[in-house]
């Protein structure tokens, strides 16, 4: 029989068992980090880490979102970004509690939290980092509460990472989800709730996205790869849980009412632990307000 260019392709494709989607291979490759790659995480980790920073420490009275964009581009380039990996979120106020707020042009008052989602590329591997901080240098009794309890959350999720294995995203977030309730309920976000299931659907509320997602040469990279297997070393990924407490959640207690915050850090599996790749970036609320004192 004659054989024709489709035909000849079929052969060829059941020799080597059929077609498989190329992304998912790519994927693959581009999950674990080699060593030469660990070092570019650890670099563009560390220059993004130390432009937030400076970012941070010179913009006590800032009044415009977009004043801190041009800053982020300014500190991250100085210290030899690239680029920025992504358009960054700059959100004042009840503006973070949008989860990727890409506008950043809005004033901003001296008593706003701000909340800066942003990275920067180093040789092709990029940084994702969140940080929030008071735009007059000092937060109040209510946004330092809400910041204190979240790096405590932020903390036990390390605490995790560092010990539990085997190790999946979606059971770090299960962690999440569960450790925020009590945490929540510790700080009185919820006075009125008695039940553990309305507990669950107001803390599902306060954070609806993921903690983590894996990163390398893009943000949300190897987005074929699933949350549910195992980490092995040489993984990156990000550990971000956040608050966002909406103007008009009338659960909430007023004063926590139109505070949006999330921390996110940078993290590399390593044979014995982890290594936190944006270990240098500030995040408590005394060292946050220690960057601004002057």
């Amino acid at each position: 029989p004659e054989i024709t260019a489709i035909s000849g392709i079929d052969e060829v494709l059941a020799q080597f068992g059929g077609m498989v989607p190329l992304r998912e291979q790519i994927d693959k490759l581009r999950w674990v980090k080699s060593k030469t790659e660990q070092k570019l995480m650890r670099a563009t980790c560390d220059v993004g880490g130390r432009a937030m920073n400076a970012m941070i420490a010179r913009s006590k009275g800032v009044r415009n979102e977009n004043e801190i964009v041009g800053r982020l581009e300014m500190e991250s380039r100085r210290r030899g970004g690239a680029w920025l990996a992504y358009p960054p979120v700059v959100a004042a106020a009840n503006r973070a509690n949008t989860i990727h707020y890409l506008d950043c042009s809005q004033p901003i008052n001296e008593g706003d939290v701000v909340l800066v989602d942003a990275g920067c590329e180093v040789h092709g591997y990029v940084s994702d980092i969140t940080r929030v901080f008071p735009a007059g240098g000092h937060f109040s009794s209510a946004q330092r509460a809400l910041c204190d309890a979240l790096n405590d959350l932020h903390s036990q999720l390390l605490r995790i990472v560092e010990n539990v294995r085997p190790l999946r995203l979606n059971n770090l977030y299960m962690a999440m989800v569960e450790a925020m309730s009590k945490i929540l309920l510790e700080i009185g976000l919820f006075p009125s709730i008695i039940s553990g299931q309305e507990l669950m659907h107001e803390t599902d509320k306060i954070c609806p996205h993921h903690v983590s997602h894996y990163l390398g040469m893009d943000v949300h990279d190897t987005a074929s790869v699933p949350r549910n297997i195992s980490l092995v070393p040489g993984v990156t990924f990000t550990v971000e849980p956040g608050f966002y407490v909406r103007k008009d959640n009338e659960v909430a207690r007023e004063d926590f009412r139109g505070i949006g915050m999330r921390i996110e850090d940078d993290i590399l599996m390593t044979d014995d632990g982890m290594e936190v790749l944006t270990r240098h970036c500030a995040r408590e609320s005394a060292d946050i307000e220690r960057l601004m004192k002057f």
